[in-house]
């Protein structure tokens, strides 16, 4: 049972760009299917970006 939980296709998978804020969780098919939405990726780290960029303006502005 243990092997299964790992390799089971209906386990839920996280999305490669989750750290970047990507909230998609879903099967592995569904997972297939969302990677290949480059639209959407392209806006998550685009707002990852802009964060990333927001917090280093302030860092610096406090050093």
């Amino acid at each position: 049972l243990p092997t299964h939980e790992i390799s089971c296709p209906m386990k839920p998978r996280s999305c490669v760009l989750s750290e970047a804020g990507c909230q998609f969780k879903g099967t592995a098919e569904e997972l297939e299917n969302h990677s290949n939405d480059v639209q959407s990726h392209i806006q998550v780290i685009a707002e990852s970006m802009a964060q990333y960029r927001l917090n280093i303006r302030v860092r610096i502005k406090y050093l």
